[in-house]
């Protein structure tokens, strides 16, 4: 089986303000109409994962329990954080407790992977 290796689109800034989300929801809805997209959500303010809320909510998923923060922390296995908003377009969701995982993570990365 010849598999093509995935595309990998990341948009990120320190700032504030400048469209990241915006951005990412737009490009992943438009590239999801010819290609499979994996949205993930990685903002400590969820923006991406807010705007489908709605959605989330008709699936009854719980971001509480299913999350990145959850899969980062190794409390849940990515496939099930995973869920399809529509045809084409799955997401990995955020969640506001994202941002007590910095401090975390600052203390275990080894000094050798930076060098």
């Amino acid at each position: 089986m010849d598999r093509k290796k995935p595309k990998i689109i990341t948009i990120v800034s320190i700032k504030g303000g400048v469209s990241k989300s915006t951005t990412s929801l737009i490009l992943s809805t438009l590239l999801s109409k010819k290609y499979k997209v994996l949205l993930i959500d990685v903002d400590t303010q969820a923006s991406v994962t807010s705007y489908y809320f709605n959605k989330i909510k008709e699936k009854e998923i719980n971001l509480i329990e299913i999350n990145i923060c959850e899969v980062l922390k190794g409390d849940l296995e990515i496939d099930n954080a995973i869920f399809n908003i529509e045809s084409n377009l799955d997401l990995l969701p955020s969640y506001l407790t994202l941002h007590s995982l910095n401090e975390d993570f600052i203390v275990k990365i080894d000094i050798n992977l930076l060098i």
